[in-house]
């Protein structure tokens, strides 16, 4: 009989130790702090037993279902980034259906700068944020539509967006040209030999 309650308490034990991410909540995101370019392991961030937002809702949610969301805090070293999220794809993960929104504001106060909702049975969703202020503390959601939870897999890359096309030649975007440039200083020597 004390064996039994000792499996007992071993099975309660387990139970209670496998709880909710511990970035289920906004004021609780994990910190991405690579922009530039970067992948985590292939299904290194879960969103099993996630519970639903609490608090006022993000403005203009981009039909997120916000049931079983994490939360992710980055700061852009670049004015555009590009998120790609993985689930059960290639082995990088088991969440199928992800959705993914990028905040900015307060977790009291959010303001959605970009989202986009998987629409097919892909289980990877691409995103692309742009005008994004360098410096600033942004919230990255991951969330599983239809309450779909399980692994996956976050890659990031940050670049300089190109310019907006304009209509009249008077505000033509210029995409290359020969103006001159001045370099400031030049320190230390080369690896070439300039007489090779």
């Amino acid at each position: 009989m004390r064996t039994f309650y000792l499996v007992l308490s071993f099975v309660v034990s387990g139970i209670a130790l496998y709880g909710q991410p511990i970035n289920d909540n906004c004021n609780t995101a994990f910190h991405i702090a690579n922009t530039d370019t970067w992948c985590s392991d292939p299904g290194a961030y879960t969103n099993v037993n996630a519970t639903p937002f609490i608090g006022t809702p993000p403005t203009n949610p981009c039909f997120l279902d916000l049931t079983n969301e994490v939360w992710f805090t980055f700061i852009p070293q670049t004015p555009a980034i590009y998120f790609r999220v993985s689930g059960m794809v290639n082995g990088l993960g088991t969440l199928r259906n992800p959705a993914i929104a990028v905040f900015d504001g307060s977790c009291t106060n959010l303001n959605r700068v970009g989202c986009n909702i998987v629409s097919s049975t892909t289980n990877q969703v691409e995103l692309s944020v742009t005008n994004l202020v360098i410096g600033q503390v942004y919230y990255l959601l991951v969330e599983g539509q239809n309450n779909f939870s399980g692994t996956f897999q976050i890659c990031v890359e940050g670049f300089i967006p190109p310019p907006i096309p304009q209509s009249d030649c008077g505000t033509a975007v210029i995409l290359c040209d020969k103006s001159e440039f001045v370099i400031d200083t030049i320190l230390g020597v080369g690896i070439q030999d300039p007489d090779v």
